[in-house]
């Protein structure tokens, strides 16, 4: 899985150490939807019966 600094060093680093690595990779793999946003990053909608309850 292709990454940016940011999301290596802030998202799964400091900012949000509980969310791991595989989750992401199965969200965008099995995405709902994916969006181009206007800066040229993408945004991917994924909903995960699996992880429903750790979030609430």
């Amino acid at each position: 899985m292709k990454t940016t600094r940011h999301f290596e060093e802030d998202i799964l680093g400091r900012d949000r150490p509980y969310i791991k690595r595989e989750w992401c990779e199965r969200a965008l793999k099995e995405a709902e939807y994916t969006e181009e946003q206007a800066d040229g990053t993408a945004d991917f909608g994924y909903t995960s019966k699996s992880l429903e309850n750790i979030f609430e």
